[in-house]
C-alpha cells in the first residue's frame, strides 16, 4: 500500500488554554495522525489527545517543540490509530497557559505503526532564523531511496505572508488563521536539502522542522517538513 497524506483542516482560537486541532473526521485503523500547533505568549503544547479518548485508541507523543523567538513555540505531535472501529472525533491540544494557538491536522495512511511514534521517525532536522532572505534551509537529510514521497508543512505567523512550494512540491493546504498562516506541500521527488520558501523577501522570525516517516512494508517513505515564521511586529 502506498502512503497517502490528507489534510484534515485547520483551526485558530483566541485566548484559550486548549484548542481543537483541525476538524473532526473518521480515521482508519493504522493511520498516523499528526498535530501541528503554533503557540504565542511564551506557552508550550503540554499534551495532545483524542477529544473523546475512546474509539481511536490513539496515544500522542511529542515529536518536536521549537522556540521560534522568545514569545512563540512551534510543536509537532503524532499518534497511531489502533482502535478497530474508529468513529468521527476531534483532537485536542492542551497548552501550558493562555495563548492564541493555530493548528493543522494531518492524516497519514501507510506509515509503519508497528512500534512507537519515535520509532516511526527515521530522521529529523530543524532550524530557526531571523533574516531577510527568500528561503530558510532546514538542514541535510540522508539520501532517500527511489519511490519516496516528501511532505512539507509551513506555518507563517503573519497571516498575510505565505510560503511557496519548494521546487517539485505541490501545495495542498493554505489557511489564514488569526495571526497565523498555515500551508502544506507534497512531492514524489527525492529531496535531501529541505527548505521553506517565502513568497517575497522581508524580515521575519522563521522556524521549521523536517521529519522522515518510516513507511510500512510495501509503502513509500514520507519526509515531512514543518515550518513557522513570525514577521516583525506580529504577536
Amino acid at each position: 500500500m502506498a502512503i497517502s497524506v490528507t489534510g484534515r483542516g485547520s483551526n485558530f482560537d483566541g485566548i484559550v488554554t486548549s484548542t481543537v486541532v483541525g476538524n473532526s473526521f473518521t480515521p482508519n485503523t493504522g493511520d498516523f495522525i499528526l498535530a501541528v500547533v503554533g503557540v504565542d505568549n511564551q506557552r508550550d503544547v503540554s499534551s495532545v489527545s483524542q477529544t473523546s479518548a475512546s474509539s481511536w485508541d490513539c496515544i500522542f507523543e511529542q515529536i518536536d517543540q521549537t522556540a521560534i523567538n522568545n514569545n512563540t513555540r512551534f510543536a509537532l505531535w503524532g499518534g497511531f490509530v489502533k482502535g478497530l472501529t474508529p468513529t468521527d472525533d476531534t483532537i485536542t491540544a492542551a497548552l501550558s497557559g493562555s495563548a492564541r494557538p493555530g493548528t493543522l491536522l494531518i492524516q497519514v495512511s501507510g506509515a509503519d505503526v508497528s512500534g512507537t511514534v519515535s520509532n516511526a521517525i527515521i530522521q529529523k532536522v530543524n532550524a530557526t532564523g531571523y533574516n531577510q532572505q527568500t528561503s530558510l534551509a532546514l538542514g541535510t537529510l540522508a539520501a532517500l531511496t527511489g519511490g519516496n514521497t516528501l511532505l512539507t508543512l509551513g506555518q507563517n505567523l503573519d497571516q498575510s505572508k505565505r510560503f511557496t512550494p519548494q521546487s517539485n512540491f505541490t501545495e495542498f493546504q493554505d489557511e489564514s488563521l488569526g495571526q497565523f498562516r498555515l500551508g502544506s506541500f507534497y512531492s514524489t521527488t527525492n529531496e535531501t536539502a529541505p527548505k521553506l520558501n517565502y513568497w517575497d523577501t522581508y524580515f521575519r522570525y522563521t522556524g521549521g522542522i523536517c521529519v522522515e516517516i518510516k513507511a510500512a512494508a510495501g509503502s513509500t517513505t514520507v519526509v515531512m517538513t514543518i515550518g513557522e515564521s513570525l514577521a516583525v511586529g506580529a504577536a
